[in-house]
């Protein structure tokens, strides 16, 4: 009896130490957060595409995150369409509500929902407490579609234009949009066109930020990637979650499969890149 009791608690302990590997396992956690991450695309009246960015699932019931200016476009033209797309799929969702975009600050954030798909990967909701030089990742479609990259976690910015004119720059730097958000900054983790919107997050994988922008300081070299930070987005889904939504009309959606666009969806990144 005492070595049948032996033999399971053996085994129970080995069970435990290899589930805990796997929660913990930091390419486990990236191929995971990889699946709530999601292609956003905008194609004009000629079904061409116009623009595209990333976004990602935050919370079990389909909302979900990405920048303002990836879809900025597609909202002030009504003859765009939007296409929402999740690794592994052919076709674009296409049952989409729209909740809200900025607010008083222009923070650079949109939130949408699914409102027929239940994510099998998401993002946590929740607020977070920064760990300076912890190693994070975030996920993108600079490169190639559903792209990742590490990096390590440098600074939190209350307010990165504050710091900066403070700091760094002499003249006034007036942005008109993220004023006073609070920003994060990553080491070793430079995003570039089409990685905007996506996540940002540890190697556990919570949700640090939101892939925003790129300020480049004046006569220098010296450049910040940042990302709107998890907290800010905690607080404004908290506080749009409830909102009245806005369902986005079948006309609206493009669902045609990716594969035959990815050539045309290049040559947008390579623009961007010669801005």
């Amino acid at each position: 009896m005492r070595i049948l009791l032996i033999v399971i608690i053996f085994y129970s302990l080995v069970l435990k130490a290899q589930t805990y590997r796997r929660l913990t396992d930091p390419e486990k956690v990236r191929a995971n957060k990889t699946n709530a991450t999601l292609m956003v695309e905008i194609y004009d009246e000629k079904n061409k595409p116009h623009g595209y960015g990333a976004g990602f699932f935050y919370g079990k019931r389909g909302h979900f995150f990405t920048s303002y200016h990836v879809v900025q476009d597609y909202l002030t033209n009504k003859n765009f369409k939007l296409s929402i797309t999740q690794q592994g799929m052919n076709k674009s969702f296409q049952d989409i509500e729209l909740i809200k975009c900025q607010d008083n600050r222009r923070i650079d954030l949109c939130l949408f929902r699914l409102t027929k798909n239940v994510p099998s990967e998401y993002f946590e909701v929740s607020q977070i407490s920064f760990k300076k030089g912890h190693k994070g990742y975030f996920i993108g479609h600079c490169t190639s579609p559903f792209f990742s990259k590490q990096g390590t976690l440098k600074n939190v910015y209350k307010n990165i234009y504050e710091y900066i004119t403070a700091v760094k720059v002499l003249d006034t730097l007036d942005p008109g949009v993220n004023k006073n958000v609070e920003f994060v900054q990553m080491e070793n983790a430079n995003h570039c066109p089409g990685d905007s919107g996506g996540p940002l997050f540890s190697q556990k994988g919570e949700l640090w930020g939101v892939t925003s922008e790129v300020i480049t300081i004046n006569h220098s070299n010296e450049k910040f990637f940042l990302y709107i930070s998890a907290n800010e987005v905690y607080d404004f889904f908290k506080k749009a979650k409830d909102d009245p939504v806005t369902i986005i009309p079948q006309a609206r959606i493009f669902v045609d499969p990716q594969v035959e666009r990815r050539e045309d969806i290049r040559k947008i990144r390579d623009q961007l890149f010669e801005q």
